[in-house]
């Protein structure tokens, strides 16, 4: 009987160590495992990465769509695609139209390294549908949404980020 209790002795420690871990681990409210996300380019503490921007730019857009464009202007006022894009949006609000959408997500950013200073970054892009109208009394018109790659550029003045073109993919 001795040897059968110094055999299950062991066993019993280590499953109640296991359970204490077990249960200490989830004592908290949030029981999710908090990882830190690597940065996708090198950044100096502080700095915004380019996929960090890209981000920001994707936000800024939905902005732009709700009838929000300065934060859209200013992050691209290099990209002529993206000020033409903003002054549509903007004559469509200023006539009294409008839009309606769950916005846009970024699936997927890819960014390539520097070529003569300029960095190439494919951006893959999960829109929703969209109802729009140019104007107040104009009928209501839609796009159907879906997923898309860009192809896009930016430029790096010190900290800053430029955002210069964007391109999208044919389908």
């Amino acid at each position: 009987m001795r040897r059968r209790t110094s055999t299950l002795r062991p066993l019993l420690c280590a499953g109640l160590l296991s359970l204490t871990l077990l249960l200490a681990g989830c004592a908290e409210a949030d029981p999710q495992p908090k990882f830190e996300k690597p940065a996708a380019s090198p950044s100096v503490a502080g700095e915004e990465t380019a996929e960090e921007f890209i981000e920001r730019w994707n936000d800024e857009y939905n902005r732009l769509i709700a009838g929000e464009p300065n934060s859209w202007r200013e992050m691209t006022a290099s990209c002529d695609p993206c000020i033409q894009a903003a002054d549509t949006v903007e004559s469509y609000y200023e006539a009294g139209g409008g839009a309606k959408t769950e916005g846009r997500r970024i699936i997927a950013v890819k960014v390539g390294e520097p070529v003569q200073g300029q960095y190439l970054a494919n951006v893959r892009i999960k829109s929703a549908p969209t109802t729009y109208r140019e104007a107040a009394d104009a009928p209501e018109k839609q796009l159907s949404g879906g997923t898309w790659t860009y192809d896009v550029t930016l430029t790096r003045d010190g900290r800053e980020w430029n955002f210069i073109t964007f391109v999208k993919r044919a389908q």
